[in-house]
Order: C-alpha cells, then structure tokens, then sequence
C-alpha cells in the first residue's frame, strides 16, 4: 500500500490553470514574466553591444594590417634616407680631413 502512494504521488498531475491556487499565484508569475523579458532584452543588448565592439575591433585590426606595409616601406625608406645622408656626410668630412692634414705627394 505505501509503495502504491509513493508512486501515486510522484506522477500526480499538475492542477489546471483556472484553479485557486493558481490564480492566487498568477500575479507572481506574471511579474516573474516581466522580469524575465527584462532580463531577455537586457541580454540582447549586451550581446549587440559586443558584436559592434567586435566588428569596430575588426575594422581597426584590418586597417591597421593595411596600412603597416606603407609604414614599413616609410620605414625602410627613412632608413636608406638617413644612412645615405650619414655616408655622404662622413665621405665629405673625410675628404675635407684627408685635404686638411697635408697628405702631399712627395
């Protein structure tokens, strides 16, 4: 007899929704609801929000991967530039030097 309860209460129907009890509990429900389409909209907005920090992350990595190339040309550009005007300043300095310090043919 006691199993038969047992079981007869574990797969006990739930009562309809236009009983008493549920009715004394729908406004709860119904504020459970509101919460929940809150926390739903709330959710969504910060998944938007992501994906524009994500697409914006994008956009600025890609533009920037565009653009180092150019910058690495200026780069190795400025370098030739500056190593040049370096050789071209030791070379005069060297000849004004070597001119200066009496090399003569004997």
């Amino acid at each position: 007899l006691q199993n038969q309860q047992v079981t007869n209460q574990r797969y006990r129907l739930p009562e309809p929704t236009d009983s008493w009890s549920s009715i004394t509990t729908q406004p709860l429900s119904l504020e459970l609801r509101a919460q929940q389409g809150a926390q739903i909209l709330h959710n969504e907005m910060i998944l938007q929000e992501n994906r524009a920090s994500k697409e914006c992350r994008i956009h600025m990595y890609q533009g920037a991967q565009n653009k180092a190339p150019t910058y690495l040309m200026d780069g190795m550009l400025m370098k030739m530039i500056l190593f040049l005007l370096y050789s071209v300043h030791t070379w005069s300095w060297n000849r004004y030097y070597i001119g200066t310090c009496g090399f003569r043919r004997l």
